[in-house]
């Protein structure tokens, strides 16, 4: 939430969010940080297997990030207000930087780091931004108080707020085999959970 709100300077969710003419792509719409964007129209990529469960969390597009065509379609579908990475290889940062530069430069946020070996466009540039250090900060306050106290408790207690599924796979013994499965690409649209004491 804070990649958007804070650093993308997006308009936070609500119930009463209007709805903007304004795209916000976020690569990596399956992840559980890609479904925050209300107010939006959501561009994003997700693979096919994950497209209903991320069209049901309000994308107003969803398009598969293997296309041969995957540029040329987001482009044809842009300007973009802001552009994320939720989830994103070096090749899809690739696909980000070239977008950023058709809309004459700027900046993406990614959760992982521009990827070793990724050359940008002149103009461009990733961020990677440390979400946990924006809570710490007494100038996010505010902010915190409201992610924490309002959004995500109130959406909760009501039922407005969308989780993404969890897999409880086992115990720590599980790690390898979990971290198997995300390589294999077995894994969409869910969040593995490792329970320590879980045997």
């Amino acid at each position: 939430m804070s990649a958007l709100v804070l650093h993308l300077g997006l308009d936070r969710p609500s119930k009463d969010a209007q709805s903007k003419e304004e795209n916000v792509l976020v690569w990596g719409g399956a992840s559980s940080i890609g479904f925050y964007a209300a107010g939006y129209k959501v561009i994003t990529t997700a693979s096919e297997r994950n497209r209903p469960l991320v069209k049901g969390a309000g994308a107003t597009e969803v398009l598969d990030y293997r296309s041969p065509t995957i540029f040329e379609d987001l482009l044809a579908l842009g300007p973009y207000k802001a552009m994320f990475g939720a989830s994103e290889s070096a090749v899809d940062q690739v696909v980000i930087g070239n977008l950023l530069a058709a809309q004459g430069g700027g900046t993406f946020l990614t959760t992982m780091g521009v990827r070793p070996g990724v050359a940008l466009p002149d103009g461009v540039k990733g961020l990677f931004v440390q979400y946990m250090d924006d809570y710490l900060k007494p100038e996010n306050t505010e902010y915190v108080k409201w992610v924490f106290w309002e959004y995500l408790e109130g959406g909760l207690v009501k039922g407005t707020l969308k989780l993404g599924d969890v897999e409880v796979i086992g115990g720590l013994e599980k790690i390898t085999e979990g971290l198997g499965r995300l390589e294999a690409g077995e894994v969409g649209g869910k969040k593995l959970v490792i329970k320590p004491n879980l045997e």
